[in-house]
């Protein structure tokens, strides 16, 4: 008990910190944390990656692909099923422009589409997904999913008098 009592006092309290220490601190840590995440990143991308550029101090962070929420928050049409051809073309052009401005991954872009569908739509791709499983859903390429509902939602016949009106 005596050890502990000396061993307590010999703590000194914490220093308090100014502001303008702790942005100080805080900045070293950011830079050290972004410093360590870039030589990371150019190490695993070392076969193919360019490497890090000297921006003048400021650390520029490149983030591939989108999150969930972003895509969302850009609230991407929805997809029913019933809106025939062109209104499965204009899907398919919104989905695209939303995929291309953030640069969404192959690997997302499935799963966050399919995410807007709705009634008949969501009806059909849960139906396709109990039967790949979602495992093997997913990560179909967008390209095949667009002609897998081409084929779906836009008969022939609609697509022949379309073309029969242009």
């Amino acid at each position: 008990l005596n050890e502990l009592c000396t061993c307590v006092a010999r703590i000194m309290p914490p220093k308090r910190l100014r502001k303008k220490s702790v942005k100080r601190l805080v900045e070293r840590r950011m830079a050290k944390a972004i410093e360590e995440y870039e030589k990371t990143r150019t190490d695993s991308n070392d076969a193919g990656g360019s490497g890090s550029t000297d921006t003048g101090g400021i650390v520029a962070l490149e983030v591939k692909g989108c999150s969930y929420k972003t895509f969302i928050n850009c609230k991407p049409h929805s997809f029913n099923g019933t809106e025939g051809v062109v209104g499965l073309k204009r899907w398919f052009e919104n989905m695209e422009q939303v995929f291309k401005i953030f640069k969404c991954t192959e690997d997302d872009k499935v799963k966050f589409a399919m995410c807007t569908l709705e009634g008949r739509a969501l009806t059909w791709w849960n139906k396709n997904v109990q039967t790949l499983g979602l495992a093997n859903a997913n990560p179909i390429p967008w390209s095949n999913v667009k002609a897998i509902m081409t084929t779906e939602y836009c008969p022939v016949i609609e697509i022949q008098k379309i073309e029969q009106e242009l």
